[in-house]
């Protein structure tokens, strides 16, 4: 054995524009194709380094913060809604709004029953739909309930 067959290499230490690629989560290929350069252009940028204008276009391509009052910290990145390690897409947005909406309607059904007014509708409403259901032989029944609606 030679000397030189026992010498491990060591590997070579990434530029910041590595890093940047990886944090991103880009592969080369995309990269090449977000910047109009070759895959072999890019593998010499990851080893050597990149211009700054190369890697500030990366990341202002990944990320658009949000610069209005209150959402200090909230940051778009390829269509997801970021703040720090939470992230939401459209669809989780949405998702959310109609349980909320959901929840509103549910609370305000409660309100409505923990009042005498509202019982008695609700006893009322029950009542009449077990009525139609189970005879629908007796409209003299339902003719003399009406009289009694709350």
């Amino acid at each position: 054995m030679t000397k030189t067959t026992q010498i491990k290499k060591r590997p070579r230490k990434k530029s910041s524009f590595y890093h940047a690629r990886n944090k991103i989560g880009l592969n080369e290929n995309a990269v090449a194709k977000l910047l109009d350069i070759s895959v072999d252009e890019v593998e010499s940028y990851d080893d050597y380094g990149a211009p700054a204008l190369a890697e500030r276009f990366m990341m202002l391509w990944d990320k658009k913060h949000v610069n209005y009052e209150g959402w200090q910290g909230f940051l778009f990145s390829r269509d997801v809604l970021c703040h720090g390690k939470k992230r939401w897409t459209p669809f989780m947005l949405f998702e959310y709004h109609k349980r909320e909406s959901r929840l509103n309607a549910i609370e305000n059904e409660l309100k409505q029953v923990k009042t005498l007014q509202g019982a008695l509708t609700n006893l009322y409403t029950v009542f009449v739909d077990k009525l139609k259901s189970k005879s629908r032989k007796t409209p003299s029944v339902l003719a003399s309930i009406k009289l009694y609606n709350f």
